[in-house]
Parts: structure tokens; sequence; C-alpha cells
């Protein structure tokens, strides 16, 4: 008698399907088996983001040339560090984003005997141009800003430090958005 389920409709019973689920159940295993799928505003999000990015770097290098842009640094700056705060703050709040970079974490860990270890940089699918971290666009923005402290640190005494953060504001949004494509991509 402890072990006999109450029939569906009674207290203390749920509901179930004809496949003996809740539907709760039926609902996660949907889910699992469904492609991925997000909203068509994180298109756009990701898209306008991208530009946003692309603006920052051009908007750095371009106050170290002309005087005349450096009046806009500190705006630009604020709108691509609001931009990186909000894809952030849409990843973190996002079951889709969650889950998709908890497996990808496991499958670039894959079975090493060393979990947490670096990628190389040549990596054909997680390095700084691998297949699994965005578009070719992107993945080219993205090594510009890993690669652009560089000389931007040289320059550091002659520069604004308006310019250093813009950089790094840029540098967030574009890790961002490789993330959020990583997390979103199936294995190839």
């Amino acid at each position: 008698m402890k072990n006999e389920k109450p029939p569906s409709g009674m207290p203390g019973g749920g509901f179930l399907f004809a496949s003996g689920r809740s539907p709760d159940a039926e609902r996660d295993l949907a889910q699992a088996e469904s492609p991925v799928q997000t909203p068509m505003m994180d298109a756009e999000l990701k898209r306008a983001s991208f530009w946003i990015a692309a603006f920052a770097g051009i908007v750095s290098v371009a106050s170290i040339l002309f005087d005349a842009v450096r009046p806009i640094v500190f705006p630009v700056t604020i709108l691509a560090g609001g931009t990186a705060v909000l894809l952030f703050v849409r990843m973190l709040f996002s079951r889709t984003y969650r889950q998709g970079v908890y497996a990808v974490n496991r499958e670039a860990q894959g079975n090493d005997p060393w979990p947490g270890r670096a990628r190389k940089f040549r990596d054909p699918e997680w390095g700084l141009f691998g297949s699994r971290a965005g578009s070719p666009a992107l993945l080219w923005l993205r090594a510009v800003f890993i690669l652009g402290p560089l000389p931007i640190g040289l320059l550091q005494n002659w520069l604004d430090p308006e310019v250093l953060w813009l950089w790094i504001a840029g540098a967030f949004v574009a890790m961002e958005l490789s993330v959020m494509h990583a997390a979103l991509s199936k294995p190839r």
C-alpha cells in the first residue's frame, strides 16, 4: 500500500502524461531534445554589441592619432562598459546560456588530466581563431582586442587612461560575444 501512487487528480497525486512523466519532466525533456533557441532579440543584441565593440576599438585608436576624438572617449567607454554589463547579465539570467556555458566547459576540458589548463592560441577548435569561438569577423575583432594591450601598454605614458579603459571595455564585449557564440554552438 505504501508504494502505490495516488490516482491522478487526487490530493498528493500529480497529473501524468501517457508516457508516465510529469509535465515538468516532459518540458525538461522537450528542451533537452530541441535545438537551442534564443529569442530574435538576442541576434539583434549580439549584432549591436559587435558594432559597439568595433566602434570602441576604432575610437580608442583614433584618439591616439587625433586630438579631436578625445572628447568622445569617455562616453564611448560608458557605452561599451554598459554593453558588457548587459551581455553579462543576459548570460547570467538565461538558462540557455548557462547550460551552454556548462556544456562548453565540460567539452573543452574533455578528459584532460589537468582540468582548467589553458588552451593554446593555435588550437583549431578553442584557440584564438578556433571554430567554436565565433564568426570570422568576431574572431578578428577578438584577436585585435587581445593583442592590442601590448602597443597600448607601451604607449601608456603618452595616452590618457580613458583610452586603456575603452580598449578593455571593448575587449570584454568581444569576449562575451565569443562566450555566447560558443554556448549556443553545437559541437562540430
